[in-house]
């Protein structure tokens, strides 16, 4: 009787820090559960603790999907009440298996949409969650239209920095380097993490030509990206495709080879178009002519489509005079910095 009203007490206060802990999955809140009196726990959650112990002793789907359902229907309009539904979806998660994973996902972007539309505090987690779902099972349309949807959660808190690091792997798969960046640089901000983001983190920095130190590659285990970083910077084009097959030893992680391989040597390419331009261009011109002089090995036609490449991609401003071989470039910074 005294557990009983200490978690009426606990209700009618609001704290669902405490109340979220009757909805764990451990043994001892299986057994607390058993030993008390729920039908005079205060409504709706003698209800929604019935429907707990149930999926305690049964640890199936079907019960984790009635349970959540019920909270968020029933409680989810009241703020308070985050940390339990949060609790309830971490529950559903643990029951993930390569058969019930659609499902889940299925379930759980329902349970957002209705979290948005309450204002639940517990929308970050499950959006966050459905986020990795989404990108573990190779499925990025969903994920790009989930954050077509999303809300963006609260800044400084842990599902802020989340969704910046899911938002970040998204942009990086659409190709829009800047957007990428900018995100993934919000999400290494929580410390506690940023061992494990590092290698997508700089290698985002590589795509928008902003070169990583050489001490933070090191500090954060890696130097593997170190070579690519000092090719790329120095805009040395005919070494960039050995480097970038070297680093991608270390690096296998959502779809990065492909980005490596296709886009580190164009920002190489351009950084060395930069170069040559501030040692021979003249009134906004570059004489194609100088850069087959510096790429003697490449022929006329692929140095044109890499210059379409980067002038398409933003990174070089101006265009091609086919006639004149010339590049002709905006007199209003013509290689723009995208991390900005």
């Amino acid at each position: 009787m005294e557990w009983v009203e200490a978690v009426n007490s606990k209700i009618e206060a609001e704290d669902g820090e405490y109340v979220s802990q009757l909805f764990g999955t451990s043994t001892d809140i299986d057994e607390r559960l058993r030993s008390m009196d729920l039908y005079k726990v205060a409504s709706p959650f003698s209800t929604l603790l019935g429907y707990q112990a149930e999926f305690l002793a049964e640890k199936s789907y079907g019960s984790s999907e009635q349970l959540i359902r019920n909270a968020v229907e029933t409680i989810g309009r009241e703020k308070w009440t985050g940390p339990i539904i949060k609790r309830i979806a971490h529950g559903l998660l643990e029951l993930r298996n390569q058969r019930n994973s659609g499902r889940m996902s299925r379930l759980l972007l329902d349970m957002y949409r209705k979290l948005l539309e309450q204002e639940n505090p517990s929308f970050a987690y499950v959006g966050n969650a459905l986020f990795q779902m989404y990108l573990e099972m190779g499925k990025f349309r969903a994920a790009e239209d989930l954050l077509i949807a999303a809300r963006e959660p609260p800044a400084r808190s842990k599902g802020h920095y989340v969704f910046h690091y899911y938002r970040g792997i998204i942009k990086m798969h659409q190709e829009d380097f800047k957007e990428s960046y900018l995100s993934l640089e919000k999400a290494f901000k929580y410390g506690r993490w940023r061992k494990i983001m590092a290698p997508i983190y700089f290698t985002s920095s590589l795509l928008v030509n902003k070169s990583p130190k050489s001490i933070y590659l090191e500090k954060f285990e890696c130097s593997y990206l170190s070579k690519l970083a000092f090719v790329i910077r120095e805009g040395m084009y005919m070494d960039v495709d050995d480097a970038a097959r070297e680093t991608l030893k270390e690096i296998k992680d959502y779809n990065l080879d492909r980005i490596i391989s296709a886009h580190c040597p164009l920002v190489c390419f351009n950084n060395l178009v930069d170069k040559i331009y501030q040692r021979y261009g003249h009134d906004s011109r570059l004489d194609i002519q100088r850069i087959i002089e510096e790429l003697p090995e490449i022929d006329f036609k692929e140095i044109i489509c890499l210059l379409s490449s980067v002038i398409g991609f933003g990174r070089l401003r101006g265009y091609i005079s086919i006639g004149r071989k010339v590049v002709v470039l905006s007199r209003v910074d013509p290689f723009p910095t995208l991390s900005k």
